[in-house]
């Protein structure tokens, strides 16, 4: 990994395959508002999460196994 790269991993008590619909249908609900801008349904799908004077990030999916992981 690159110096600029970041990498978490959440434990939730749901099963995949309720986060991977979480994550690709309903992403801003995910990060707490109505703060974002984009899609994320999809592979190559772009989305900006932005909570003004606090947060900002650009994400893209870059790999997706339905209903089991999102990159």
């Amino acid at each position: 990994m690159g110096k600029n790269d970041f990498q978490a991993t959440i434990e939730v008590s749901k099963t995949p395959a309720e986060v991977y619909s979480r994550i690709t249908n309903d992403v801003a609900q995910w990060w707490g508002g109505n703060d974002l801008s984009g899609n994320s349904s999809k592979l190559n799908d772009e989305f900006i999460i932005y909570h003004p004077d606090a947060h900002y990030s650009k994400q893209q999916l870059v790999e997706t196994v339905p209903g089991k992981k999102v990159v």
